[in-house]
């Protein structure tokens, strides 16, 4: 597996044959009509942030994703794949926790949070194993439900549980 800041081809590639559950819940909050659509949305407004990461298998981009900061200190996630996702997930997983989460922690991040489409069990499973919590549901007319998820730094946690018990 290779990891990379993400490139506009790349965005476009993995937007292109992204897993149907993926599918959904972007078109969900788009206008785009057709995949093709979508893609050129994704790719516009990803393609070029430097904070978007491509992870390629073989020389074919497999996953897009993203730590994005909307507000100071909480970071949203953002994440797509094709079906080859399922060939990655350890080693990315692996990288993830070992030497990403640590740097975002040291920047100062405190909460991650994820937003997914109602149905989509996969990735409600993958925040759960991660020990995010389910916040709620939203519930749109066009876009349909939405679950929301977050995850908070957990050493601060223990970190104000010592100090409390010292006091």
């Amino acid at each position: 597996m290779k990891l990379e800041r993400a490139n506009p081809q790349q965005v476009r590639e993995v937007a292109l044959k992204m897993r149907d559950s993926d599918y959904r819940e972007f078109s969900a909050t788009s206008f785009a009509e057709t995949r093709e659509a979508l893609a050129a949305e994704l790719e516009t407004r990803y393609g070029g942030r430097l904070d978007v990461y491509c992870a390629s298998l073989d020389e074919n981009a497999v996953a897009i994703g993203a730590f994005l900061e909307i507000r100071p200190n909480v970071l949203t996630l953002l994440f797509f794949a094709t079906d080859d996702f399922r060939r990655i997930i350890v080693p990315l997983t692996r990288f993830i926790r070992q030497r990403f989460s640590p740097r975002l922690k040291a920047a100062g991040a405190h909460r991650i949070e994820c937003v997914s489409i109602d149905g989509h069990d996969d990735a409600h499973r993958r925040h759960h194993a991660r020990r995010a919590q389910r916040e709620g549901r939203d519930v749109h007319p066009r876009h349909g439900d939405r679950e929301r998820h977050a995850g908070r730094d957990r050493s601060r946690d223990d970190t104000e549980k010592d100090s409390a018990k010292e006091n």
